[in-house]
């Protein structure tokens, strides 16, 4: 099975192909970085998915804006434990909801 890889920076587990056109793609958000205006472009025969991810990537090969970044970008998805470990609130009580198998 050949590597699936989007576009973008974002780390795509368990990425696979889908039709642009088809009911996987259309149901799901569009990445910011693939997709500066939400939008799948016509000449776009398929889309790279992840199994858990809620986000619709261009398959690698294509070109995307560089200058999209997480911060400035809020489509993109910023609430992963990194981000919430750097985050003022983070505390005590996330860090045993983590423990618990939660998403804090």
């Amino acid at each position: 099975m050949k590597d699936v890889d989007p576009a973008c920076y974002v780390d795509v587990r368990n990425a696979r192909r889908v039709d642009s056109d088809g009911p996987v793609a259309e149901s799901r958000g569009k990445c910011g970085v693939c997709f500066d205006d939400g939008e799948i472009p016509e000449d776009v025969d398929e889309v790279v998915v992840g199994k858990h991810t809620s986000k619709a990537h261009l398959p690698d090969g294509y070109e995307v804006s560089s200058e999209a970044t997480i911060p400035d970008n809020p489509s993109c998805h910023t609430d992963g434990l990194a981000a919430k470990i750097g985050a003022e609130d983070f505390g005590p009580d996330d860090i045993e909801d983590l423990a618990r198998g939660g998403d804090a």
